[in-house]
């Protein structure tokens, strides 16, 4: 049996797919058959690292290496006789049981939310999120301050009015 060597796991679909020379209908029924394993990792806490965050979304590093493999090694092996040669095609290592179904996992966690993701530009609108009025506080003194940015060390946008202000609370000044 041949075997292909590692991608890298940020690596695109269209790399991905060009590397392992397979069609979009199979690709398709080897994301389908990652779904149990995704959905078998984040719903059991124990999955998790001891220092990740313990609710989701959560972030592929936030688990474990044991769970992460232990899902890599059941996707490789469980597969159906359609795409098990392409699973096949991922030498196992001693820190990956087998890189294909890795790289699958880890777009798995990275677009779970399926966003559209559009490359930020001047003059571009973001289509979703809080409004203005929805993150801006009132702090009772005549100002508000825009919450989206209030992270130590941020500027926070101060309004007055019409006036728009910038306040850095780290040198506490505007």
């Amino acid at each position: 049996m041949s075997s292909l060597p590692p991608l890298a796991m940020s690596e695109t679909k269209a790399t991905f797919q060009a590397h392992l020379t397979i069609s979009d209908d199979i690709y398709q029924k080897m994301a389908k058959e990652v779904e149990p394993m995704y959905t078998w990792l984040i719903t059991n806490k124990s999955h998790l690292k001891e220092n990740g965050k313990r609710h989701p979304p959560y972030d592929w590093s936030d688990f474990a290496e044991r769970p992460k493999d232990e899902a890599m090694y059941y996707i490789s092996q469980s597969s159906n006789p359609e795409t098990a040669y392409y699973w096949n095609l991922a030498v196992p290592t001693e820190n990956c049981p087998n890189w294909i179904a890795r790289w699958f996992l880890y777009h798995k966690f990275r677009y779970r939310d399926r966003r559209i993701r559009q490359s930020f530009k001047p003059g571009s609108r973001v289509l979703s999120g809080p409004s203005l009025e929805e993150r801006t506080t009132d702090n009772g003194y005549g100002y508000s301050y825009d919450r989206k940015n209030s992270g130590v060390g941020e500027k926070i946008k101060v309004r007055n009015g019409s006036q728009s202000l910038y306040y850095d609370p780290v040198r506490d000044v505007t």
